[in-house]
């Protein structure tokens, strides 16, 4: 039970694309989990279905930093200029933006920032985060539901249910 966290990286990538964004990053903070390489897949595929377009997508796109370490963030700011950075999670990007302040780079005009969760971190962050919202009662629920099924009938298959998650548009993008 989840979100889809390959449509929500591409749609928060199409609404980079959708904003001017030409070299749109993915910060993931050493989060190997499938999600997250879920959310990079689906934001390399939006980004790889503008190629005609001026927008690129290559390795160096992925920063494996934490969002916290000034020196390496400068680093890659500087060598591969993104104008666009998605985040695994809210948390992750309200670090980044911290880390981005130190170094002079101003969120939205220098670098569109979003992330996934829809935590109080992206509400309190100034500007505040755009955002995919994880359904977090509805997939709690929806999981109950199918546990209470499955009791009944151990029979049933497993199943994998993806619900869709709405994006939250801010001032970050």
């Amino acid at each position: 039970m989840g979100i889809n966290n390959e449509s929500a990286g591409w749609r928060l990538a199409e609404l980079m694309i959708a904003k001017g964004a030409k070299n749109i990053h993915f910060l993931m903070h050493s989060d190997r989990s499938p999600n997250m390489k879920k959310r990079v897949n689906g934001v390399m595929a939006a980004v790889m279905a503008h190629w005609k377009n001026p927008v690129r997508w290559t390795g160096d796109h992925v920063i494996d930093a934490s969002p916290d370490d000034v020196e390496t963030i400068r680093r890659h700011i500087r060598k591969h200029r993104p104008d666009a950075i998605i985040c695994g999670t809210d948390i992750t990007a309200a670090m980044l933006k911290r880390t981005l302040e130190v170094i002079g780079v101003k969120v939205p005009k220098e670098i569109k920032l979003a992330g996934v969760d829809d935590t109080k971190a992206a509400i309190i962050m100034t500007p505040q985060l755009t955002t995919i919202h994880q359904p977090c009662g509805r997939i709690a629920e929806t999981a109950f539901y199918r546990l209470l099924r499955r009791i009944e009938n151990p029979a049933l298959p497993p199943m994998e249910f993806l619900m869709d998650a709405e994006l939250v548009e801010r001032a970050s993008t």
